[in-house]
């Protein structure tokens, strides 16, 4: 597992993000998406439901927090790893659950 405020890519959109946040839910079970059914839409989507297409993620795969940093109001390089989740995760940018294997290091 990585460290709260490890910066990390995204392999699917190509996007760097800070990490959190741990959940302590799969991905099969980490609901993203309720149902609404005054709309009659929907049905309860899990995180895995989100990226079962992509062939590495599975449904025990561990759910993590994160926010992509170019929606940031600040650079994260700029800050040491624990000063970088304390900033992402007071900021008002919505943060994305994500099953940890969507996730990947990269040299900072």
């Amino acid at each position: 597992m990585y460290k709260i405020g490890k910066i990390l890519k995204d392999k699917e959109e190509k996007s760097e993000t800070v990490l959190i946040q741990s959940v302590s839910k799969q991905a099969n079970e980490y609901v993203v998406k309720e149902r609404d059914p005054s709309k009659n839409r929907y049905s309860d989507q899990t995180v895995y439901d989100f990226n079962a297409r992509y062939d590495y993620v599975q449904p025990d795969d561990p759910v993590v927090k994160a926010i992509y940093i170019d929606s940031l109001p600040f650079n994260p390089y700029e800050y040491p790893q624990k000063e970088r989740s304390e900033l992402a995760w007071n900021s008002d940018v919505k943060p994305y659950a994500f099953p940890l294997s969507r996730l990947t290091p990269i040299d900072e």
